[in-house]
């Protein structure tokens, strides 16, 4: 698969993550998605340089913590200011974000998603810049899968999870990522080249000379959800009313990084 084939940007049947295996938490009075920045975590894209044998870039102080297993770079970010935490709900953390979804961890809480026969639950929309023909049964999506428990705090306040669809897919692959292209110049200087924004973990020509700011999983056999509140009913939870205020920002990463330039 070649990076144009993504238009962002088999899982075995189980039975559904009982309610009582969500370990979220709660930092503050408001749940806080274990995905969102929080303050002081905004990221930078540090200085890179041509690695020693000139096929891609690298950190000058790189350490093994600033790859993935599958090979790919992430943009460094900051550590929580001291104090309250204060939480960036607009914004997500690029490599929780990366973990949960290799892993095909809840984007939440950092446990087990929801799974059922149908497959992991997923809320995503359909791709704006190009039209997908094959919707819903193959999607491209940088949002991480979810449990039933994170999706009754997210109907109360999220104002993604409110508007996206709910579908189920039974097979989800860690497809890529989406970040910073560079290219060396005639001096050999890695320089930002922004006509290329994602890339898969198989291009293994391109993928050494990126920065990952966002996963991109790719998910196939997908049905849509008829009714997440019923589902949320019949695992015993309390559903939130339909016209809930929305005051908390995306569980999954709305917003890219790339503004933090």
């Amino acid at each position: 698969m070649t990076t144009t084939e993504c238009p962002v940007a088999s899982i075995p049947s189980a039975e559904p993550a009982a309610a009582s295996s969500c370990p979220a938490g709660r930092e503050s009075s408001r749940f806080i998605p274990y995905i969102t920045l929080r303050k002081g975590e905004e990221g930078h894209v540090p200085k890179v340089v041509v690695r020693p044998d000139g096929l891609g870039v690298m950190f000058p102080d790189e350490t093994a913590a600033d790859r993935d297993r599958r090979g790919a770079l992430w943009l460094r970010t900051g550590e929580v200011s001291p104090g309250r935490v204060i939480p960036r709900f607009a914004k997500v953390h690029p490599r929780r974000a990366g973990e949960v979804m290799l892993d095909m961890r809840c984007q939440g809480c950092n446990g087990e998603p929801d799974r059922t026969r149908d497959g992991f639950l997923f809320f995503t929309k359909p791709e704006k810049r190009r039209r997908n023909l094959n919707w819903p049964d193959v999607v491209y999506t940088c949002h991480p899968p979810i449990c039933l428990p994170c999706v009754q705090q997210a109907l109360l306040a999220c104002p993604y999870v409110l508007d996206a669809p709910a579908l189920r897919a039974r097979q989800a692959r860690p497809w890529g990522v989406d970040g910073f292209y560079y290219r060396p110049d005639a001096d050999g200087v890695p320089r930002l080249d922004e006509s290329i924004e994602h890339c898969a973990y198989e291009d293994l020509k391109l993928l050494p000379w990126m920065v990952a700011i966002q996963p991109i999983v790719r998910l196939s056999r997908c049905t849509l959800v008829k009714d997440i509140r019923a589902e949320l009913a019949a695992a015993g939870l309390e559903v939130p009313a339909a016209e809930a205020k929305t005051s908390m920002g995306s569980v999954g990463p709305s917003a890219s990084s790339r503004g933090e330039r």
